[in-house]
């Protein structure tokens, strides 16, 4: 008889896995546009849980398991914690990988935006990130995978390496960051060819442009003489004015 999967088991595997799918995303979404983005976010995150990973042994924070058993308690480890055990420092779990994980990557995709302004901010992106986030802290906590300064450590960290990461990239070339629209863009967008279309408001007749244009110079040179008209009807009223003879 074939096991269904419960509501429960699929939402609490999809935080798991939430990492590798948001990476994936990520990185794919770079490639169907061409660009290099998504491989840069990719070598900040990695080397970012490296720095964490070489951390563990100066923090020294106990995994909570081993922890209970050091005092005697009996605790079993949710296997969902860590899918691939660690090789090295497994017994440590400060700073958690998956904080640092989506701290930097929180950082790295919306620092741009915090620094421009809020206008173009995608806002569904940034709720469905928030909402990840926070499923996987009480995911964590509640499961005993970590403590919950072992949570905070790796959120302070990968916010320091994102936001040193993406400072690196933004300097060297600013086509490389994920949601920034540079100048190059821009200037691409202001030289478009743009057509434009005058309607008659009452007929809806089209008018062109062109005759429009003429006209405005016809009636320019219209003005012009009637005014030069006028000035000559005047010199010629001045010149053939009678003049007055006086008697002595």
């Amino acid at each position: 008889m074939a096991i269904i999967p419960t509501g429960k088991a699929i939402l609490l595997m999809c935080i798991v896995l939430s990492p590798t799918i948001i990476s994936a995303t990520i990185l794919l979404e770079s490639f169907t546009h061409g660009r290099m983005s998504g491989i840069i976010y990719l070598s900040g995150m990695i080397l970012s849980q490296l720095i964490g990973f070489l951390t563990r042994p100066f923090l020294k924070g106990v995994r909570p398991d081993i922890a209970d058993a050091l005092e005697g308690k009996d605790f079993v480890r949710d296997p969902r914690c860590s899918i691939i055990e660690e090789p090295y420092y497994s017994q440590y779990s400060s700073p958690s990988f998956h904080a640092l994980f989506f701290s930097f990557t929180f950082i790295y995709l919306f620092l741009a935006k915090f620094l421009e302004g809020f206008e173009e901010l995608d806002i569904f992106r940034f709720i469905f990130l928030i909402i990840v986030w926070v499923a996987d802290l009480i995911f964590r906590i509640t499961y005993n995978c970590v403590k919950t300064s072992h949570y905070l450590y790796g959120c302070f960290i990968g916010l320091m390496l994102g936001t040193a990461w993406w400072m690196l990239v933004s300097t060297l070339n600013k086509d490389l960051l994920i949601n920034v629209e540079t100048d190059s863009k821009k200037c691409k967008i202001l030289s478009t060819n743009m057509t434009c279309k005058l309607v008659h408001t009452e007929t809806g007749e089209k008018i062109e442009l062109d005759d429009v244009v003429m006209g405005a110079k016809w009636g320019e040179e219209k003005r012009v003489a009637e005014q030069a008209e006028e000035q000559a009807e005047t010199k010629t009223m001045d010149g053939s004015a009678p003049g007055i003879t006086t008697m002595g």
